[in-house]
């Protein structure tokens, strides 16, 4: 499991995650995902398609739900979005 720690600030009426390093982690994640969504695959794989759970380490609501529709967008199938077990970060 990846976790992406960051600073929490609300922006336009909107809870927002601000990722540390200038979003360095999550700019590679995306890379990689692009790249291994871009390989051709053989016959028996063309079905396969990547499964995501999203959990909200924070103690902000929707954060879960917000990343999942982002995934989606990516191509990846959400298979459950909840809360985790023990919460991380504050928004404040």
């Amino acid at each position: 499991m990846l976790r992406v720690l960051g600073r929490v600030q609300d922006v336009d009426d909107r809870t927002l995650l601000f990722p540390y390093d200038e979003g360095a982690l999550l700019r590679d994640i995306v890379k990689q995902t692009v790249a291994a969504l871009s390989v051709p695959l053989d016959a028996e794989d063309a079905d396969v398609t990547p499964a995501v759970e999203v959990l909200n380490g924070t103690r902000t609501s929707g954060l879960a739900a917000q990343a999942a529709t982002v995934f989606e967008s990516f191509g990846y199938r959400i298979v459950a979005v909840d809360n985790a077990a023990h919460p991380t970060m504050s928004a404040r």
